[in-house]
């Protein structure tokens, strides 16, 4: 009933065209179907199963009669594949490479089977309903260019409507929804529909794509996904005979270098916000610098090569705004590439519907991050850069990131291409009473652990990658303030002692005179003295307790060292947690592959 209102007040109110409209040089459809043509035979199709992936096919119809209220496997993600009706794309690929009138048939079974069950409606709570609108308005258009059928160009009336009143914004929702607007209005010769989905565009390409380059998805698997997206919108806009939209070239020029500096050598983007482990980046263009900064929507890549031969190593940092989208609370975090493997990685994305996915997408504990007390207040704040420096040999960065109770870290990162290494320099601001800071850093499964000790502030961890690289992660204790003056007075004291007792000596062996002796025995017991008294006040001052490491694999209670390998899957991979108690923090890290 609803569906059939908003076709009806379409047919109403819908001013017709002005002029005529622009007539497609070829089909508007995208046969990429969402990329499920792969998980989704023709055999299966014509015989009524679904294959959402990572889970295996189910039957969800029999003849053209499709139960949309499935959800087997209780996955919102399978769910709204099925609500996409881009699975039954292969009819469609059928019957243009053979004139298969049967295959379309069907797919026109699905679809209106689709149309007369499932109405769209703003209040619906059924959340695949609505996000996948788009993908079904882009379906029906592939079937009207094919059979324009009158209940096709009402259906298609009725979503365009739907998705007028209610437009997902400026991210990528919103660019598949305004991206289908217009590729309706073209197939249907609506100029209305195409001026609507055009300005919106607009509206979003700034956002989507910023003036640097970068994706406000904060997701580097999202930057790939909008620019294939927005490469699409501009072949649909240049098909249907409408001029380019302003400044789309120009940015996702700019976006495909970043995408490539997001690409580590092994060719998968670094796995950063709600991003897969194989998920896949960009070749360099020609020309591109080693490293880069795009800070409006924060972060900074370097490598030391763009030559595979090269074996070249390979870093990331995340900045910037609160997070939102597919963004994780993971300011100040980094990962390093080097010698064929990750050596610090990010858990990345799991999906959307397992347990594990609140602790993949909202903790700090799964971030290579500095952790204060439990970070709660810095996950959604802004990161700010303080400054930036590169070269040929090196990059460096200061991030400034509020934590609780005012306090405030700055971490510095610097990049060194010759080696590889990557240093992380943690310090805060001091508070009143100690309490537990940590520097995590997550490693790829398989990943060899030893912790060796040089003494209470500085230890050193061995790390052996799966393919038989190495590198040490050495983190030191370093104090500041009142503490490191009273340790200076301190190291100065003994020193003033040592060399007391050395003059004495020297007057013993030359055997001089006693008034000799007596003054420098004076100054070897003043110097004694000296240093009780600035050793009890060094440690009076101490504010940090000896560094603790632990190496946590596959914990459930609370959930920690787990990474990705897929949607809906997690495997165990260790994470080294280098702990203190302090009243302020300056713990010092290198990692130097080897």
């Amino acid at each position: 009933m609803l569906l059939a209102l908003a076709v009806m007040m379409s047919i109403l109110v819908a001013p017709p065209a002005a002029h005529a409209a622009p007539t497609p040089s070829a089909s508007l459809c995208d046969h990429s179907w969402s990329g499920l043509v792969p998980h989704n035979s023709l055999e299966d199709i014509r015989a009524g199963y679904f294959t959402g992936p990572p889970f295996e096919r189910y039957r969800v119809a029999v003849g053209g009669d499709v139960d949309w209220t499935l959800d087997p496997y209780h996955s919102l993600s399978w769910r709204m594949w099925l609500d996409t009706l881009g699975w039954a794309g292969p009819l469609i690929d059928s019957y243009d490479r053979t004139g298969n009138r049967t295959d379309l048939a069907l797919a026109m079974a699905y679809a209106r089977d689709y149309v007369r069950d499932q109405p769209m409606s703003a209040e619906t709570p059924d959340r695949p309903v609505l996000q996948q609108t788009a993908r079904r308005l882009q379906f029906l258009g592939c079937l009207y260019e094919r059979d324009p059928k009158p209940w096709i160009s009402e259906a298609m009336a009725g979503t365009v409507d739907f998705l007028a009143a209610n437009w997902a914004g400026l991210y990528n929702h919103g660019l598949d929804q305004d991206h289908a607007i217009v590729m309706a209005g073209c197939v249907l010769g609506r100029d209305d529909w195409i001026e609507l989905g055009r300005k919106r565009l607009s509206t979003i390409l700034p956002v989507s794509i910023d003036g640097e380059g970068a994706t406000n998805e904060q997701s580097t698997a999202y930057a790939r996904y909008t620019y294939l997206r927005w490469l699409a919108a501009a072949r649909t806009i240049r098909t249907c005979g409408l001029p380019p939209l302003p400044g789309l070239a120009e940015r996702l020029e700019k976006n495909h270098a970043f995408i490539a500096h997001a690409t580590k050598p092994d060719g998968l983007v670094a796995p950063i916000g709600d991003t897969y482990p194989t998920d896949k980046g960009h070749q360099p263009a020609a020309a591109l610098s080693l490293s880069g900064a795009w800070v409006k929507n924060g972060w900074a890549f370097g490598r030391s090569s763009w030559n595979a031969k090269d074996d070249p190593s390979h870093f990331s940092l995340r900045f910037g705004p609160a997070r939102e989208l597919h963004g994780h609370p993971d300011h100040g975090s980094v990962t390093l590439y080097a010698n064929g493997s990750p050596v610090i990685t990010e858990p990345g994305s799991i999906g959307y519907t397992s347990p594990l996915r609140v602790w993949f997408q909202r903790s700090p504990e799964a971030k290579n991050v500095l952790m204060v007390g439990n970070n709660s207040c810095s996950v959604s704040r802004r990161a700010d850069l303080e400054s930036g420096t590169r070269s040929r040999w090196r990059d460096r960065y200061v991030v400034r990131t509020p934590h609780c109770n005012g306090v405030v870290a700055r971490r510095t990162v610097a990049y060194t291409r010759a080696t590889g290494s990557l240093l992380v320099d943690d310090f805060t601001s001091r508070q009143k009473k100690a309490q537990t800071r940590q520097q995590l850093w997550h490693l790829v499964p398989g990943t060899k652990v030893s912790v060796h000790r040089s003494h209470q502030y500085r230890t050193t961890v061995k790390l052996t990658m799966p393919n038989g690289s190495t590198a040490r992660l050495v983190t030191t204790s370093i104090r500041r303030g009142a503490s490191a003056r009273a340790a200076t007075k301190y190291a100065t004291a003994r020193t003033t002692l040592v060399k007391a007792k050395r003059s004495l000596r020297a007057a013993v062996r030359a055997d001089a005179s006693a008034a000799t002796k007596k003054a420098r025995k004076a100054k070897v017991k003043k110097a004694t003295a000296r240093v009780r008294k600035t050793r009890l006040a060094a440690k009076r001052l101490e504010d940090r307790s000896a560094l603790r490491v632990s190496v946590v694999t596959g914990r459930t209670n609370p959930y920690q060292g787990w990474v990705s390998a897929g949607s809906g899957k997690a495997v165990p991979a260790p994470v080294v947690i280098v702990s203190q108690s302090a009243k302020a923090t300056n713990l010092r890290t290198t990692i130097a592959p080897e």
